[in-house]
């Protein structure tokens, strides 16, 4: 016990002596090696200046080489002189700049414009690397629009396959012409040509694809209130069927030039711009998968499937 004590009250001496003298060696990689001890304790100078002494402390973490240790190192290069006071060495560490988070947070969605308003961000230090933010990790509740604030997790990639959390809020946005109500539209209300239009607007970039087309929601039947002005997106509607199981379906084969026109029946229900599986009427063991392009209509365009039950 007194061993151990005796260890412990050592490193805490080493510890102290190091933070008191002239600060810590700082490394941006993930190995300490001999040049970047003598750059605090020159005699070191002398020696192999790649020479590997250990590895890089975690962020926020310092490591101390105590008189002992720095005394064997001594001993093992052939270098002389008097024993150093013990040194301490530290992670490459910065606070980051709103800008930084904000093109950051930008790089997260490729090629799309969107806006992104840094509020708030993780302020204490983080190590020299890659800022990151993962669009997986957005903390995004139903319904967010472009003025929510998001908690976003993010991470600072650093060494070898490394990372550091690093936490920022924000609010996205991002501009998409979309089928939008023009007045107010109520639960179970049917959705007509004079009560949508076909708009540009600011919306979240993790919000539904939408509508691009009125005609994609003419005759649907409305599910939850949509405010004038707010975008139709497919949970707000419910969109009927074109085709339903059992129908006789129109069906159009396109190659080219040449098109042929017959009729099949639907084994599955489907809406516009589904696809639906067809019973061929040439060979009752044929199926064919055609595209449903309105009430009662599909097409199959040349290399469309043609499946045998088996």
């Amino acid at each position: 016990m007194k061993r151990i004590l005796s260890g412990i009250m050592a490193a805490v001496s080493a510890v102290a002596a190091a933070r008191a003298g002239d600060g810590c060696a700082v490394v941006s990689g993930d190995r300490i090696h001999m040049k970047d001890l003598a750059r605090l304790r020159p005699v070191f100078g002398q020696a192999d200046p790649e020479a590997f002494l250990g590895f890089a402390p975690a962020p926020g973490v310092r490591r101390v080489f105590t008189s002992g240790q720095l005394k064997r190192l001594m001993q093992a290069h052939g270098l002389a002189g008097k024993t150093p006071a013990p040194v301490c060495f530290e992670r490459a560490a910065r606070r980051r700049t709103a800008e930084e988070v904000a093109e950051a947070a930008r790089r997260a969605w490729g090629d799309r414009e969107v806006r992104v308003e840094v509020v708030d961000y993780q302020r204490t230090p983080a190590p020299e690397g890659r800022l990151e933010f993962p669009r997986n990790r957005l903390a995004v509740a139903a319904g967010a629009g472009p003025e929510t604030e998001i908690l976003w997790r993010g991470r600072v990639v650093y060494g070898r396959g490394r990372s550091a959390p690093f936490w920022a809020r924000v609010r996205l946005a991002e501009r998409r012409r979309l089928v939008v109500a023009r007045r107010e539209l109520k639960p179970g209300e049917e959705v007509k040509a004079a009560s949508v239009a076909v708009r540009e607007v600011e919306v979240a970039p993790t919000a539904p694809e939408g509508f691009r087309r009125r005609e994609a929601v003419l005759g649907a039947r409305v599910r939850r209130r949509i405010a004038a002005g707010e975008p139709v997106f497919a949970d707000a509607v419910a969109i009927p069927a074109a085709v339903s199981r059992g129908d006789l379906v129109r069906v159009e084969v396109l190659s080219g030039g040449t098109r042929l026109a017959f009729e099949a029946r639907a084994e599955n229900s489907a809406r516009k711009g589904e696809l639906v599986r067809l019973r061929s009427p040439l060979n009752e063991k044929a199926h064919l998968t055609a595209t449903v392009t309105g009430v009662g209509r599909a097409v199959i365009h040349a290399g469309g499937d043609l499946e045998k039950d088996r």
